[in-house]
């Protein structure tokens, strides 16, 4: 199926989009037209910024084809869609490709060739350096480095899903870091509308000095991750020599600044923030586990220390 990039709103419960948010994915009566065979029929359907969201139907159903047509793969026969923001059509293919991944069920694999050369016809193909590190790093990552001269024919389905994988982790990284900006600026507006309304005193709690250098602090943090996130996905675009580095350099710093800001936001709500019913532990628990989803600071600073030399 597709992932749409986006920033997450809420990371267990159901999105709280703001009133007249774009949503990721809008599908309007879209139809798709194979000679005498209709293989989509009139599906309409919406989907969330940070929604997670299953397609599910028999065989035949036209799953895969309603993501085919999402991915610009191919075209409608009717019907209309928006995909993270931007109308589906020729025109604008490319510019949507930029902001989507699919992980496809068959993943585009040579059978024929062992997953490291699988790996470094793929890093050939787009002009990487450094190609016999970065894909020892890769296989380290998703656990294949015991497989790396097997014939992908002679891997599992699962384990040709993970060699696939190994050819976007850094792209994987960046992506991950624009989801850790969203749920980081989430939860700094949290705290900051809760510092407003708290009273003690007599007074909101905001007005406090203490409070008020804690939470130019966490947007500092942000509005610096904002700026490095943004850098990193226009090298993406690009295809730029920089990537190998900045990969790991902004997962390093997302990981720590989300989990900074939705600590900090726990403790501005006071006692409330500990408590099951109000979901600023959600944040917390989601930065927890996006640090660790695809390595660690350390990890990512140890990656970042060997692509360059020390």
């Amino acid at each position: 199926m597709s992932a749409v990039s986006g920033s997450s709103s809420s990371p267990t419960r159901p999105p709280e989009s703001a009133p007249g948010a774009a949503a990721a994915i809008e599908v309007s009566h879209l139809t798709k037209v194979f000679g005498p065979r209709t293989a989509v029929a009139d599906v309409s359907f919406t989907v969330a910024r940070g929604e997670v969201f299953g397609f599910l139907g028999p065989n035949g159903a036209g799953k895969t084809t309603t993501v085919r047509m999402l991915g610009t793969l191919i075209a409608p026969t009717s019907g209309s869609a928006v995909v993270a923001g931007i109308s589906l059509g020729p025109a604008r293919a490319a510019e949507i490709r930029q902001h989507i991944s699919i992980m496809p069920e068959a993943p585009g694999l040579y059978r024929r060739l062992t997953v490291t050369e699988n790996l470094d016809f793929f890093a050939r193909l787009y002009g990487l350096p450094r190609r016999e590190q970065r894909i020892a790093e890769a296989l380290a990552a998703v656990g294949l480095s015991d497989r790396a001269h097997d014939l992908t024919a002679n891997l599992s389905k699962g384990l040709r899903q993970r060699a696939a994988l190994a050819r976007t982790l850094d792209v994987a990284a960046i992506a991950l870091a624009a989801e850790q900006l969203g749920g980081a600026q989430r939860a700094l507006d949290m705290a900051v509308a809760y510092a407003k309304v708290r009273q003690q005193f007599g007074r909101p709690i905001g007005s406090f000095q203490a409070i008020k250098h804690r939470c130019a602090d966490l947007l500092l943090e942000v509005e610096s991750l904002r700026s490095a996130v943004g850098y990193a996905a226009a090298a993406v675009a690009a295809s730029s020599a920089e990537l190998p580095v900045l990969a790991p350099l902004l997962k390093a710093y997302a990981s720590e600044v989300y989990s900074h800001v939705a600590g900090e936001n726990i403790q501005i709500h006071g006692g409330i923030g500990f408590t099951w019913e109000h979901d600023a532990h959600l944040y917390l628990k989601r930065a927890k586990a996006s640090e660790l989803f695809l390595g660690d600071a350390g990890y990512h600073r140890e990656r970042l220390a060997t692509r360059i030399g020390l």
